[in-house]
């Protein structure tokens, strides 16, 4: 009970975080697709993100004695003996992991416009002017997430279309 109070993220960021990280501790194709989009700071919980570095750093599944061995202290253990167990769910295991990936990586972008947003906002209340650089960075961040939600859309139409 207490263990789930202390989550970060939003419940569906907790279910699609804990995914890739049991997508990781199985061997299979869906690996390297979560490799090649996630970073560490996709991961809204800080074990999580710990836990994503350091198996993305051994680069292939560890055994159970490894996995005693990289994550020792009691949080982690426990962390990992619940996605040791986790069901992964059936189906078109690329899409979903694709899906699922791309939507921690939308929520991250959606955070990072928030914030840029409340620092115009802010910038303008204080009557300074908002610079070049950063509207650019907003722009960047703005067009990252319409390509994000471009994708995930894409995959959920071929979903229905197969």
């Amino acid at each position: 009970e207490a263990a789930a109070a202390a989550e970060t993220g939003s419940p569906d960021q907790v279910r699609w975080e804990k995914l890739m990280l049991a997508v990781l501790l199985a061997e299979g194709p869906e690996r390297e697709t979560v490799f090649s989009l996630l970073r560490p700071e996709h991961f809204a919980d800080p074990l999580r993100a710990r836990l994503f570095s350091v198996l993305a750093a051994l680069g292939r599944v560890p055994s159970s004695r490894e996995l005693g061995e990289l994550f020792p202290d009691p949080a982690a253990a426990r962390a990992v003996t619940e996605l040791t167990f986790l069901r992964l769910p059936a189906g078109s295991a690329r899409d979903w992991v694709r899906t699922s990936a791309l939507r921690l990586k939308l929520k991250r972008m959606l955070d990072l416009n928030r914030d840029f947003q409340g620092r115009v906002q802010a910038l303008e209340l204080a009557g300074e002017e908002v610079s070049a650089d950063l509207l650019a960075e907003w722009r960047h961040v703005g067009e990252a997430i319409r390509g994000l939600r471009a994708e995930i859309d894409r995959i959920l139409e071929a979903q229905k279309g197969s």
